[in-house]
Protein backbone atom coordinates (compact mmCIF):
# COMPACT_ATOMS: atom_id res chain seq x y z
CA UNK A 1 0.00 0.00 0.00
CA UNK A 2 1.35 3.30 -1.15
CA UNK A 3 0.72 5.92 1.79
CA UNK A 4 2.50 9.21 0.42
CA UNK A 5 3.22 10.81 -2.64
CA UNK A 6 5.49 13.96 -3.51
CA UNK A 7 7.40 15.36 -6.85
CA UNK A 8 10.95 15.80 -6.16
CA UNK A 9 14.29 15.92 -7.66
CA UNK A 10 16.23 13.19 -7.20
CA UNK A 11 20.15 11.75 -8.36
CA UNK A 12 22.15 8.61 -8.01
CA UNK A 13 25.50 8.28 -6.15
CA UNK A 14 28.05 5.75 -6.14
CA UNK A 15 31.55 5.36 -4.34
CA UNK A 16 35.15 4.17 -5.65
CA UNK A 17 35.34 1.22 -3.50
CA UNK A 18 31.86 -0.39 -3.97
CA UNK A 19 31.05 -2.69 -1.28
CA UNK A 20 33.57 -1.41 0.81
CA UNK A 21 32.38 2.25 2.01
CA UNK A 22 29.67 1.59 5.44
CA UNK A 23 26.59 3.94 4.86
CA UNK A 24 24.80 5.48 7.57
CA UNK A 25 23.23 2.57 8.72
CA UNK A 26 26.18 0.63 9.22
CA UNK A 27 25.57 -1.31 5.85
CA UNK A 28 27.99 -1.67 3.15
CA UNK A 29 27.52 0.41 -0.04
CA UNK A 30 26.72 -1.91 -2.63
CA UNK A 31 25.61 -0.15 -6.54
CA UNK A 32 24.14 -3.47 -7.52
CA UNK A 33 21.41 -3.07 -4.56
CA UNK A 34 18.31 -1.17 -5.27
CA UNK A 35 19.43 1.14 -2.17
CA UNK A 36 19.12 4.98 -1.36
CA UNK A 37 19.28 7.76 0.54
CA UNK A 38 17.58 10.53 2.37
CA UNK A 39 17.81 12.83 4.90
CA UNK A 40 15.27 11.63 7.46
CA UNK A 41 13.52 8.80 6.37
CA UNK A 42 14.03 5.81 8.76
CA UNK A 43 16.25 3.20 7.36
CA UNK A 44 14.67 0.21 5.70
CA UNK A 45 11.75 2.91 4.34
CA UNK A 46 11.07 1.25 0.67
CA UNK A 47 10.46 4.19 -1.93
CA UNK A 48 8.37 3.46 -5.01
CA UNK A 49 10.54 5.93 -7.51
CA UNK A 50 8.64 7.01 -10.53
CA UNK A 51 10.65 9.00 -13.26
CA UNK A 52 8.41 11.60 -14.12
CA UNK A 53 10.17 12.27 -17.28
CA UNK A 54 9.64 8.65 -18.89
CA UNK A 55 7.29 6.70 -16.62
CA UNK A 56 9.84 3.70 -15.41
CA UNK A 57 9.46 2.87 -12.04
CA UNK A 58 12.03 1.30 -9.09
CA UNK A 59 11.98 0.56 -5.61
CA UNK A 60 14.19 1.30 -3.36
CA UNK A 61 15.29 1.09 0.44
CA UNK A 62 16.90 3.83 2.92
CA UNK A 63 20.15 2.66 4.01
CA UNK A 64 21.42 6.10 4.11
CA UNK A 65 21.95 10.10 4.49
CA UNK A 66 21.69 12.91 2.08
CA UNK A 67 21.42 14.38 -0.23
CA UNK A 68 23.22 17.50 0.31
CA UNK A 69 22.76 19.41 -2.77
CA UNK A 70 19.87 22.14 -2.61
CA UNK A 71 16.83 20.98 -4.14
CA UNK A 72 17.67 16.89 -4.45
CA UNK A 73 15.90 14.58 -1.69
CA UNK A 74 16.88 11.62 -2.75
CA UNK A 75 19.87 9.85 -3.90
CA UNK A 76 19.77 6.30 -5.65
CA UNK A 77 22.45 3.52 -6.26
CA UNK A 78 23.29 2.90 -9.63
CA UNK A 79 21.06 0.03 -10.03
CA UNK A 80 18.03 2.74 -8.97
CA UNK A 81 19.27 5.06 -11.31
CA UNK A 82 19.93 2.81 -14.02
CA UNK A 83 15.91 1.04 -13.79
CA UNK A 84 14.99 4.75 -13.98
CA UNK A 85 16.95 5.51 -16.75
CA UNK A 86 18.64 8.31 -15.39
CA UNK A 87 22.53 7.20 -14.71
CA UNK A 88 23.49 9.47 -18.12
CA UNK A 89 21.54 12.67 -16.71
CA UNK A 90 22.65 12.18 -13.16
CA UNK A 91 19.33 14.02 -11.90
CA UNK A 92 15.62 13.09 -12.96
CA UNK A 93 12.31 14.47 -11.56
CA UNK A 94 10.24 11.84 -9.57
CA UNK A 95 7.60 10.71 -7.94
CA UNK A 96 8.64 9.72 -4.92
CA UNK A 97 5.55 7.10 -3.23
CA UNK A 98 6.37 5.82 0.60
CA UNK A 99 5.04 1.98 0.53
CA UNK A 100 4.23 0.73 3.45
Amino acid sequence: MIVTTLLVMASWYSVADNGGTQTASGKPYNEHEATCAHKTAKFGTVFLVTNKTNGKTTTCTVTDRGPYIPGRVIDLSRVGATELDMVHTGVAPVELAVVD
